[in-house]
């Protein structure tokens, strides 16, 4: 369990519960209609980004600004499948079509961000380890 937990400060372990609860809302969100829906998923996303703001649960500083940051990307997306889902919002195309390209980009941002620190990390360790056999 302490593997699970281990990454919170140990009077926010808690933190790791309430990712399940957080799952179990935002499925529970999908059997209303979908306006309804994401207007559920936005409140969901607000307060849990304000939690995560406030308490930072994480022992490492960089984790609480990731978890915050990924969340505030969703929350985005989520805005924006509103914005181009809602029927009562009269668009024009132009602004449609903006709308899905920075959707497209906030959606392959955090998997843009993993190969870039992948690629850090790699480099990294290989500098560490040629400058090591050079010794």
């Amino acid at each position: 369990l302490d593997t699970f937990q281990g990454c919170f400060k140990d009077n926010r372990r808690y933190f790791a519960g309430l990712y399940l609860a957080l799952r179990l809302l935002l499925f529970y969100a999908y059997l209303l209609q979908i306006t309804q829906t994401l207007l559920v998923q936005e409140v969901i996303f607000i307060v849990y980004i304000f939690l995560l703001a406030v308490l930072k649960p994480y022992k490492d500083n960089y984790l609480n600004f990731l978890d915050v940051a990924i969340f505030t990307n969703m929350a985005i997306i989520n805005i924006l499948t509103w914005y181009i889902v809602d029927e009562t919002i009269q668009t024009d195309l132009a602004s449609l079509s903006a709308c899905i390209i920075i959707e497209s980009i906030l959606v392959f941002l955090p998997m843009v961000y993993l190969v870039a620190f992948l690629l850090w990390y790699c480099t990294k360790r290989y500098h560490e380890g040629f400058s090591a056999n050079m010794k």
